[in-house]
């Protein structure tokens, strides 16, 4: 097979034309190659020559040889660092987010810089809006913590800015910092409910989902939660019980009545776990 093969490429490199491709190719070949070889010994022989001039130079003589272009690479760094040195400083990360809701009471005001900061000079210009009491607390003089002294208002809107410079640890100030909105909680709120315009089956259960914790996980099984925190009219007897903390379902034991409407009544003044009240009633007719 070997040989076959062999056999074929011999003579294919006896045709005409493939022997025309050949010399076209060698002479191609012999053109270019010494122009690139004569380049390069060109190169060559410059770089040696100026190597064997420099080696053969005395101690002061090669030091003014390579002074000039080691002060300018002094320089450039030097420029390169002092660049660096007073670039402003910036916030890069903060807690709570900027325009975030839904926050809890308890939070803290976290601002992270991304580098060493003057305490006296953030201290000195951090305003929260509406006023809250509160210290300070830094980790490393880069990360700013505002502690409340009490849990922030429900259903608040705060505003955190910097009324006047603050400085780096190098006194570089910083301009212009961004304004930090944020919202706190607010009151518990029904997010589902079912059934909703649904036609009945007979014991069709009554599910109430809330957007929070009501009550406890240590509690959920005591008798004292299985009592009924709604009304149901006209009134239908049943059991109900939570399904976590958030959910309440109520299970009838006698069917419900043909051709009837009921009407579901959530009382307000229903408190949450984080102490938030239900401010107004809930009220679901129709199914």
């Amino acid at each position: 097979m070997v040989n076959k093969i062999t056999s074929f490429f011999g003579k294919l490199t006896q045709l005409p034309l493939v022997k025309k491709w050949q010399l076209l190719y060698r002479s191609k070949v012999n053109h270019y190659c010494p122009i690139v070889i004569d380049k390069y010994k060109v190169t060559s022989v410059k770089t040696k020559k100026h190597l064997n001039n420099f080696l053969s130079k005395t101690p002061r003589e090669k030091f003014n040889f390579v002074k000039k272009p080691l002060l300018f690479l002094i320089i450039l760094l030097v420029i390169i660092k002092f660049v660096s040195f007073i670039k402003p400083p910036k916030i890069i990360t903060v807690f709570p987010e900027n325009h975030s809701q839904e926050n809890p009471l308890k939070s803290e005001v976290e601002i992270i810089f991304d580098r060493e900061m003057n305490p006296v000079s953030v201290e000195r210009s951090f305003k929260i809006s509406p006023f809250v009491n509160g210290k300070f607390r830094w980790e490393n003089n880069q990360k700013l913590i505002f502690i409340p002294d009490k849990n922030l208002t429900r259903n608040q809107k705060y505003q955190v800015k910097f009324d006047g410079l603050i400085f780096s640890a190098n006194y570089i100030p910083l301009f212009n910092p961004k304004n930090i909105e944020f919202e706190t909680i607010g009151d518990p709120k029904i997010i589902l409910y079912s059934p909703s315009q649904e036609s009945l089956e007979d014991l069709s259960v009554i599910n109430i989902i809330f957007d929070r914790p009501m009550i406890s996980l240590t509690v959920i099984n005591d008798d004292s939660t299985k009592k009924n925190f709604f009304t149901i009219s006209p009134p239908l007897k049943g059991e109900g019980r939570w399904l976590g903390t958030t959910a309440y379902q109520f299970r009838p034991s006698q069917p419900y009545k043909k051709s009837t409407t009921y009407t579901i009544t959530v009382s307000k003044g229903l408190k949450s776990e984080d102490d938030g009240v239900l401010k107004q009633d809930f009220r679901e007719r129709g199914f």
